[in-house]
């Protein structure tokens, strides 16, 4: 498909590709030639798609982003139970199972990194109560 054809990135279809096939052999290519043709057309679409120029699916029109707002029966109220809904709303920076730091503190007593609490948190984060 070339710009003689007038055609557009966002107009090549199955039917294009076909017709410029037609086209293609009507001025004498051999099936070889257009094959090899139509070959190197689908490795450039496979290589756009990879590199994320094109999508490989119809993107929406009407997309305005993802809906975080989370139905109260979700949410769960009890002590380490908000999950990865916790994380989004800053109420930590990891998701620990039961007694993970006991675990591995290994019988030890309290590290001196450890004696801040607020020395882990992120720099650019504030604990979720101050952000309300």
């Amino acid at each position: 498909l070339s710009a003689s054809h007038g055609v557009q990135l966002d107009q090549v279809t199955g039917s294009a590709i076909g017709t410029w096939q037609d086209d293609l052999l009507a001025r004498g290519l051999a099936p070889t030639t257009v094959k090899r043709h139509r070959e190197s057309l689908s490795s450039f679409f496979a290589w756009c798609v990879s590199e994320g120029y094109i999508a490989a699916y119809a993107e929406p029109e009407d997309y305005t982003g993802p809906d975080v707002s989370v139905p109260a029966e979700w949410q769960r109220s009890e002590p380490g139970q908000k999950g990865v809904y916790g994380l989004l709303e800053g109420e930590g920076i990891s998701i620990e199972p039961a007694g993970f730091r006991e675990l591995h503190r290994r019988g030890a007593g309290e590290h001196r990194l450890n004696r801040d609490p607020e020395k882990w948190n992120p720099l650019d984060r504030q604990p979720a109560e101050e952000r309300r």
